[in-house]
């Protein structure tokens, strides 16, 4: 015959099922925090690049007009590329004018890749790499899609 648990046996094995269940937590949570920091660093080091490819195409379309190229830019980044390249480095806020932007623009992409990094760590690894190549591919396509509409209706 089975005895029933004591009380202290039954408030045991609830205190170890409630650390349990605040160590899960606290685990998504480093993990959320971890993936949220890696985001932020993958946006400001794109931005850093961004700002770079812009410095050099800015550079070669001045060539290009001293040089009197006239249209052919090839050597240059076409329109497109440059609009991406403004959104990624700026935010698609504030393509089309350079040095220009609002604080919320510039803060966009950092945070949009921030939040995305924290959902993303918490799948396996496979599957945050896999579904962060993704997300990076669709990313770029939308700030490419915002830039290029802002060029037409702002």
């Amino acid at each position: 015959m089975s005895q029933a648990p004591s009380p202290s046996q039954s408030a045991e094995v609830k205190r170890s099922e409630s650390a349990a269940s605040r160590n899960v937590t606290r685990r998504a949570a480093e993990r959320w925090l971890l993936g949220g920091l890696l985001g932020l660093a993958a946006a400001l080091v794109l931005s850093g690049i961004a700002n770079i490819a812009l410095a050099r195409d800015s550079g070669c379309r001045q060539d290009a007009r001293a040089a009197r190229w006239g249209q052919q830019l090839s050597r240059c980044f076409s329109d497109v590329t440059r609009w991406e390249v403004e959104a990624l480095a700026r935010g698609p806020a504030a393509v089309g004018e350079p040095g220009e932007g609002s604080i919320a623009s510039w803060l966009a992409v950092p945070l949009v890749y921030s939040a995305i990094g924290g959902v993303l760590a918490q799948l396996s690894l496979r599957k945050a790499l896999v579904g962060g190549l993704i997300v990076q591919l669709v990313l770029l396509g939308v700030l490419a899609a915002m830039a290029f509409f802002s060029v037409y209706v702002g």
